[in-house]
């Protein structure tokens, strides 16, 4: 996870998505384009994947990283599609009105709301009746209330456990319904007065969920360490390998025999949703190679491509044809197909420049700060186990 954090990082302080997803990803088919995938909608991958990628916001986003079955996840919104809007939108109102409709849900609220004042301890303070409804008309009509009423807007109308509500707390909510008349209509005040106390106890839960829900104040303790470890890791190590300009340049020469480029060669790396749309783009491209990116583009979202310099791994096809060439399409076991263009071979090995490797050497000087800080910190903070103890619990 460290790891996956670092990259993550990376990226965010300018490294190249293309060239780390290239470096660091196990994923056979995508990581030969750069890390990028054809478009997909619900049900393509697992329900965790799709739902970290559709949380992006906008085009570039990044988002943090997932584990999956398959090992960490670090996802880049490159280009959201819309479903269209009409239909859409049309389908989720019926399917609201459904479900409002269903006895079901009326029933389950009703037990919820029952247990959620038990657990708040709820307290009815002043009973619904004619004297509090005098009182709730005599503020609506701007009225001076009843000298006999015994009650005022700082009367304790009903509490939770920490919390009071006021018969002004009503009063200024009651009030506020006449903008929304329809809500109201054909509602008497103490029909209206259980909406008020059904609505306020499910706020009063939700604000307290942690107190009431132990599952919940875990993952909330847990995102809190997180949050806290996250910070300390963007001051001691991020932050400081990326702002360290020196460092990293000196950190990249005494390492620099692991910074090399493998034989392979420099390329544009096509990969098309199916059969038919790779043979047709070849086509294209046999007969005006220079308009690549224009190709690309008429596909939409059929057809994606980089380029750049790749090693030998990184490319598809059985072997590398000479320059000018293109190499035998890979099909893959989703149907879409792969195939690449030959600039330039390289045959032997050479090293990286520093800014070719800035990505690589970044991660790796993160991951020294970060082995330095740990065992800064087991010295300072020494761990000591009490192996009875250790020994007695369950295996």
């Amino acid at each position: 996870h460290r790891r996956a954090d670092s990259i993550r990082h990376a990226i965010e302080q300018g490294a190249d998505f293309g060239e780390l997803a290239r470096q660091f990803s196990g994923d056979n088919l995508s990581y030969q384009l750069g890390g990028v995938l054809p478009e997909f909608g619900i049900g393509k991958y697992e329900r965790g994947f799709e739902e970290t990628a559709f949380s992006l916001k906008k085009d570039g986003d990044i988002s943090s990283p997932y584990e999956s079955a398959f090992g960490y996840h670090i996802i880049k919104r490159i280009k959201r599609i819309p479903v269209p809007v009409v239909a859409n939108q049309k389908i989720l109102d019926e399917m609201k009105e459904k479900i409002k409709a269903d006895p079901r849900v009326a029933v389950s609220k009703k037990l919820m709301l029952q247990t959620i004042l038990k657990r708040t301890q709820f307290k009815e303070c002043i009973p619904a009746g004619n004297r509090l409804w005098d009182y709730t008309d005599s503020i609506l009509q701007n009225k001076k209330p009843s000298a006999g009423a015994g009650i005022n807007d700082r009367s304790v109308l009903f509490q939770f456990a920490d919390k009071k509500y006021t018969v002004g707390d009503w009063t200024t909510y009651r009030n506020s319904l006449k903008s929304v008349p329809g809500l109201t209509s054909g509602k008497t005040n103490s029909e209206i007065l259980d909406l008020y106390r059904e609505s306020m106890a499910f706020e009063y839960y939700k604000e307290h969920l942690e107190k009431y829900n132990k599952a919940f104040a875990a993952q909330v303790n847990e995102f809190r360490d997180g949050n806290l470890l996250f910070e300390m890791m963007q001051r001691q190590i991020w932050n400081r390998a990326a702002a360290d300009s020196a460092g990293l340049k000196f950190f990249f020469e005494a390492h620099q025999k692991a910074y090399w480029w493998k034989p392979g060669a420099e390329a544009i790396i096509f990969n098309a949703a199916d059969t038919a749309s790779a043979n047709k783009l070849q086509g294209e491209l046999e007969k005006n190679m220079n308009n690549w990116r224009l190709s690309v583009d008429r596909f939409g979202g059929q057809v994606q491509a980089d380029s750049g310099r790749f090693e030998l791994k990184q490319i598809p096809g059985n072997a590398l044809p000479e320059a000018g060439r293109f190499t035998d399409a890979l099909t893959n076991p989703d149907k879409s197909v792969q195939f690449a263009y030959i600039i330039r071979e390289y045959t032997t090995a050479a090293p990286r420049s520093f800014e070719e490797a800035r990505g690589l050497v970044v991660n790796d000087y993160q991951n020294e700060l970060e082995n330095k800080w740990i065992a800064a910190l087991k010295k300072k903070y020494p761990v000591v186990i009490n192996e009875a103890v250790f020994r007695s619990l369950p295996k």
